[in-house]
């Protein structure tokens, strides 16, 4: 279980379940992804992000596609909230690296492209370089998130880098995760404001 954070002061949120859907060898023919959806798909009106990841390799992430959908805030009597209201698609898989060691960098390249959804149709809204540089502060960290205080995290930072022909944005971003708990918090998730650990197991 996660809480997602629906604003930027974290002060509304939903505590939603996170799920391995299974494995995708169908949405990017010749490649398998696992798929995982964070949030409530339950109801007509979900509200979270299913991701298509690379998990093969330990201690990286390869980032593909991802979906959000949010029916707490665009739920619409014209429309279907059921729909995703942001897709984004990475045109090559985009690597997170997370085994470089304390104090050290590794960084990767990516084209994506992000389309929304209006209630009715869906259109591209633009297609952008996005790069991202992770430096791994510290495997000895704690952390305290909904779930508890947590020791011996992997803690690291990163520099998030968005340039289009007309534009750029830079922000930054920082993890949390530990050998058993796997992710256990982060301040930036698709869609959403950060993501932070409130139960883990069955």
């Amino acid at each position: 279980m996660y809480r997602l954070f629906l604003n930027e002061a974290m002060t509304s949120y939903l505590d939603v379940p996170a799920e391995v859907v299974g494995q995708d060898t169908e949405t990017f023919p010749g490649e398998d992804y696992t798929v995982i959806q964070v949030g409530d798909f339950t109801g007509e009106d979900p509200t979270g992000v299913i991701f298509w990841f690379d998990l093969q390799t330990k201690d990286q992430i390869g980032f593909r596609a991802a979906e959000m959908y949010n029916g707490v805030l665009y739920k619409s009597a014209k429309a279907t909230s059921a729909h995703w209201v942001a897709r984004q698609e990475a045109e090559e898989t985009l690597w997170l690296y997370f085994n470089q060691g304390v104090g050290n960098s590794a960084s990767d390249t990516a084209t994506a492209t992000t389309w929304e959804w209006d209630g009715f149709t869906e259109s591209e809204l633009y297609t952008y370089d996005i790069t991202f540089d992770l430096t791994v502060l510290s495997d000895d960290e704690t952390v305290t998130v909904p779930y508890g205080t947590v020791t011996q995290a992997k803690h690291v930072y990163g520099d998030l880098d968005e340039i289009a022909d007309d534009w750029q944005e830079y922000g930054t971003a920082e993890f949390y995760f530990h050998a058993d708990l796997g992710l256990v918090s982060a301040d930036v998730i698709t869609g959403f404001w950060g993501v932070q650990l409130v139960s883990w197991g069955s």
